[in-house]
């Protein structure tokens, strides 16, 4: 018995829960249902299809199809969203200050005349699935800003704000939809710009717009997009006629342009036709929405931005690429071969011959590629390669490498190639450079100054890392300024012994640093093999000082040797890395370094 009473317990208790929580889920709130209890109708606003506003003047009849308005009387245009949701919202919360019932008005010897309700000014008939509600617009209220109002099938007059009849009382324009189109600028497939007889054609493709007509070409997809929000914002100024004949009054029979915007959507294609300027004002321009009656004026701007010449819409990169995505570098120099690949994040180079590739310098060459611009669009037809010195061009650039569609594994097998580019030529103006890109039928002009900037050969690109002498393989390091060399050897027990007869002591400040640089000997700039015709622009025809240092790796010892040069006019330093007869610059740090003294004065007895 007792576990009988628990359990019948513990089931009212979750009854009682259970209705607790639905009531606070479902039910209203006090609150909510006094708000609701001034209320003059029990309509939801998303639930009216059908809206008619009937008085004197006019005549509406709107209809909602896929959440969307549109009129259907007296005319069959767009009708604007926000105008006609406001005004639904208006009425769905809609609250009574007073209300008469028809003994109350019968009482007071009055009737609906005095009120307005025997001929109401305004008339709205709104049409659910439920049902129609009407609703009539009386007088406004002698004293504060009421007015009297009356719902069909209820004899009771009630007293409202006049918001109503301001909302039920626009005229036709402002109830019509301003924008010309409807449409997401990310769902346009393909865009049309006609003037007079030239038409400019692009089409996108994975996210990207081309050129389609007059030739192929890239496009400038940001500037595509931004024409497209530019045409999708369009509003119109005025509502000029609604009289098919009075296209020709507009010059829109045979409009001058013509801009036809195609969708994702299967002939979902829309044309705008742009016709004169008004006379009455040049700022605008008249237009129509093409098999639309409709005729409206928009601001003469957009005319001008249709009009633009094709050039305005290419794509100015020269190429586009991610550099994480490169995995070969292919570079032709006078038809002499560079090769680098890359495994993983390291870059080597294996032309002409293997050695280290430097990351930074590797990265920032791939980087001034993918910012290069083109300046000038020489020419879409070619018939004369040799004009332009890409016949045989000076320089051509291949990069290969991976991609998501397919994934490259191996840094020597790529699998796409980002960019083939030739580059020719100086032009005779503007400092520009002739290119080509891969088999794209034009040449273009770009900044002579970022093709100088390129790598010209492999040592453009190689390691700055000359070598790097551990302090402990160190056996012996000569200095040679002036006549008398110094030398230093590694003795068993880790410290310094001058060989030659010297008096004197090591500074050892500067003994540390030149030390500590050998452990990682790197330079700004690789600038060129020694020639004897050009050493001494480098202050190197007599160095300021010479070194000759003697390592040992794997049992073997190995020896470096660099000259110092001088300071030059430009007040730049640069070194001769003898070992393989390179040109390097160096910083005017390491050149301090390099040239510090070992010893403190003489020391004399």
């Amino acid at each position: 018995m007792k576990l009988k009473s628990t359990l019948i317990l513990f089931l009212l208790t979750a009854l009682i829960a259970g209705g607790y929580f639905f009531a606070q889920k479902h039910l209203p709130s006090t609150e909510d249902a006094a708000e609701r209890s001034k209320r003059v109708l029990d309509l939801k606003a998303s639930d009216v299809t059908e809206v008619e506003i009937k008085g004197v003047d006019r005549d509406f009849f709107f209809e909602k199809k896929d959440e969307k308005w549109s009129f259907k009387r007296p005319i069959q245009v767009r009708a604007n969203i926000s105008e006609i949701e406001g005004l639904l919202a208006t009425i769905e919360y809609l609250e009574s200050r007073r209300s008469l019932s028809l003994k109350e008005i019968t009482d007071a010897k009055l009737s609906f005349a005095d009120y307005g309700l025997d001929k109401p000014r305004l008339t709205a008939i709104l049409k659910t699935k439920s049902g129609t509600t009407t609703l009539y617009l009386g007088n406004e209220a002698k004293q504060g800003d009421g007015l009297y109002i009356q719902i069909g099938g209820n004899p009771k007059v009630f007293l409202v704000e006049k918001d109503l009849a301001v909302r039920l009382g626009k005229k036709l324009e402002e109830y019509r939809e301003r924008t010309l189109f409807d449409f997401l600028v990310s769902h346009v497939k393909q865009v049309e710009l006609k003037n007079a007889s030239k038409l400019l054609e692009f089409s996108k493709t994975n996210q990207l717009w081309r050129i389609v007509q007059p030739l192929n070409a890239r496009a400038d997809s940001s500037k595509i997009d931004e024409f497209l929000q530019q045409t999708s914002n369009l509003h119109a100024q005025d509502f000029l006629s609604d009289d098919p004949t009075a296209a020709k009054e507009y010059s829109l029979e045979d409009p001058a342009q013509e801009v036809t915007i195609s969708l994702d959507q299967k002939d979902s294609v829309s044309t705008l036709l742009l016709g004169q300027k008004l006379k009455n004002d040049d700022k605008k321009i008249a237009a129509k929405i093409k098999g639309q009656n409709s005729i409206v004026s928009i601001e003469a701007t957009y005319a001008v931005e249709v009009a633009k010449p094709l050039n305005d819409f290419r794509d100015r990169n020269l190429a586009v690429f991610k550099t994480n995505d490169i995995t070969e570098i292919e570079l032709k120099i006078r038809q002499v071969p560079v090769l680098l690949q890359r495994e993983g994040d390291v870059w080597r180079i294996f032309q002409p011959e293997k050695m280290e590739a430097d990351k930074e310098l590797v990265e920032k060459f791939l980087m001034r590629l993918n910012s290069m611009q083109i300046k000038e669009f020489t020419t879409d037809v070619i018939t004369d390669l040799d004009k332009f010195g890409l016949k045989t061009p000076l320089f051509t650039i291949t990069l290969r490498g991976k991609s998501e569609e397919n994934d490259s594994t191996k840094a020597n097998s790529p699998s796409v190639v980002y960019l083939n580019l030739a580059i020719g030529k100086e032009g005779p103006v503007q400092k520009l450079a002739y290119v080509r890109v891969g088999d794209e039928p034009s040449v273009y002009g770009v900044d002579l100054f970022e093709v100088e900037g390129l790598p010209r050969s492999e040592l453009s690109l190689r390691t700055r890392l000359l070598f790097e002498i551990k302090k402990d393989t160190l056996k012996s390091c000569s200095q040679k300024k002036g006549r008398n060399p110094i030398t230093l050897e590694h003795m068993k027990d880790g410290k310094w012994k001058v060989a030659e007869i010297s008096q004197g002591i090591i500074n050892e400040t500067s003994w540390q640093k030149f030390l500590n640089n050998l452990n990682h000997f790197a330079v700004e700039k690789i600038v060129g093999p020694a020639l004897n015709t050009t050493i001494a622009q480098y202050g190197l025809a007599e160095p300021e000082v010479s070194y000759v240092m003697t390592t040992e790796i794997a049992g073997k010892l190995v020896t470096e040797e660099i000259l110092v040069g001088h300071e030059t006019p430009q007040r730049k330093y640069y070194i001769l890395w003898k070992n393989q007869l390179l040109i390097c610059e160096v910083n005017r740090e390491i050149h301090q370094i390099l040239t510090a003294d070992w010893f403190f004065k003489t020391v004399t007895k």
